[in-house]
């Protein structure tokens, strides 16, 4: 058995992923789960990164991830594909455009989506400033990060999702519940009754894997879902 520690773990893989970006003279990466009802937000998604923490935080609020050309894209392929403009804010669902400042060393990027070993997909993305790499370098890039979702990269930083989304009320029931609220202030907030409050809340534990309270809610705060 191993002796290296998680901590140790991730940083190996912290340099190895800023390694694979210089070798390519790529200066950003950056790995998340593929957008969805179990992945609430953007920060939630993230497994890891070297983004520039502002930017991470705008992705965050705006919820522009999930609406973008590179999420698209990657919808639709299982292929890498290659961007020379800033793919990952296409437009807000409103229609209007996204204003998000980024440097010029996001001006290319390449990204490709695979699977982890519990079966989702993680979106990798290297950004630069260099020409568009060739197939020889796109195929190295992507066996070597192949290599690092074998080696468990997926499982460092997120937490296991739940199988089963929380619906709305059970996440309001969360939210108040970590609060401070009792069930019966809860029902009162929500205009519901305890008993439904409790219901809610014993969804929610089921589908958290959690044995209480305090702990269901950990977990929906770690997932990023309260």
């Amino acid at each position: 058995m191993s002796d290296e520690t998680p901590v140790e773990k991730e940083h190996s893989v912290e340099e190895k992923l800023s390694g694979m970006s210089r070798r390519f003279g790529l200066d950003f990466y950056l790995v998340s789960a593929f957008p969805g009802s179990l992945v609430p937000t953007f920060a939630a998604g993230v497994v890891i990164s070297n983004w520039p923490a502002s930017l991470v935080e705008t992705y965050d609020l705006s919820g522009l991830y999930k609406e973008s050309e590179l999420v698209r894209r990657l919808g639709e392929t299982m292929r890498p594909v290659s961007f020379s403009e800033w793919p990952f804010a296409d437009r807000h669902p409103s229609g209007k455009a996204a204003a998000i400042d980024v440097s010029e060393s996001f001006e290319r990027t390449l990204a490709f989506a695979i699977r982890d070993h519990d079966h989702q997909r993680l979106i990798f993305a290297f950004s630069g400033r260099r020409r568009p790499l060739d197939e020889n370098e796109i195929a190295t890039l992507y066996l070597s990060c192949l290599t690092l979702v074998d080696d468990g990269l997926g499982r460092l930083r997120r937490p296991s999702l739940p199988t089963e989304p929380l619906s709305g009320r059970e996440l309001d029931c969360l939210r108040w519940a970590a609060e401070g609220k009792s069930s019966d202030e809860i029902a009162v907030i929500l205009d519901i009754s305890a008993h439904t409050v409790v219901s809610y809340l014993k969804n929610a534990l089921r589908k958290l894997d959690a044995v209480n309270r305090m702990q269901a809610i950990a977990r929906a705060c770690r997932l990023g879902l309260i």
